[in-house]
C-alpha cells in the first residue's frame, strides 16, 4: 500500500511539472547524462512544506511519527529535449513506539532522479534512494533503513538494468 502511495504522488507531481514546461530565452550549460548540452529550462517546480502523521513498522516496533516534509521538485530540459526530473524530500519529526512508548527523532531523506528522452519517451534511467533514521531518546534503540532502487530502459522500451538494495539496522 505504501508503494502505491509513493507511486501516486510521483505520477501526480510529474504531471504538475509537465504543465509548467516552457523555454527560457537565456540558456546555460550543465552536464546531462555525461554530456554538456544547452539547457533551455531549469527551475524548481515545487518547494513546499507538508505536515505528516503515519505509523512506521520497523523491526519489532510500530512507531507513530509526525512532523513536516520539505518537498523540492525540479526539472531540467536540455536543448536536445532530454528531461531530468529531480524529486527530493527531507522529513523531520517525532515518533512514539506503540509497544515500548519510547520516543524517537524521525529523519527521512527521499531522493529520486529520472533522466528521460525527449517527449518523455525512452531511453530512461531512474534512481530512487531513501535513508530513514529513528533515533531513540533515553535508552531507546536506534533504527535505520537505507534503500536504493535503479532501473534503466533502452530506446526499445526494454529494461536493461534493474536492481534494489535494502539495508535494515535492527538492534
Amino acid at each position: 500500500m505504501k508503494k502505491l502511495t509513493y507511486l501516486t504522488v510521483f505520477v501526480a507531481v510529474l504531471g504538475l511539472m509537465l504543465i509548467g514546461c516552457g523555454k527560457s530565452t537565456n540558456p546555460m550549460e550543465a552536464p546531462i547524462s555525461g554530456q554538456i548540452e544547452q539547457i533551455t529550462l531549469a527551475k524548481v517546480s515545487v518547494n513546499l512544506r507538508l505536515p505528516f502523521a503515519f505509523p512506521v513498522d520497523i523491526c519489532t516496533e510500530t512507531v507513530n511519527v509526525s512532523g513536516v516534509f520539505h518537498v523540492l521538485i525540479s526539472q531540467t530540459v536540455s536543448a536536445s529535449g532530454n528531461i531530468l526530473l529531480h524529486f527530493h524530500i527531507n522529513a523531520k519529526g517525532i515518533g512514539v513506539g506503540q509497544t515500548t512508548n519510547s520516543t524517537y527523532q524521525w529523519n527521512d531523506v527521499i531522493e529520486e532522479l529520472t533522466n528521460v528522452g525527449p517527449n518523455l519517451v525512452f531511453p530512461s534511467q531512474t534512481t530512487f534512494n531513501r535513508h530513514i533514521e529513528l533515533i531513540g531518546r533515553g535508552g531507546a534503540a536506534n533504527f535505520t533503513v537505507e534503500a536504493t532502487f535503479h532501473t534503466t530502459i533502452n530506446a526499445n522500451n526494454q529494461v536493461t538494468v534493474l536492481f534494489e538494495t535494502v539495508k535494515l539496522n535492527c538492534p
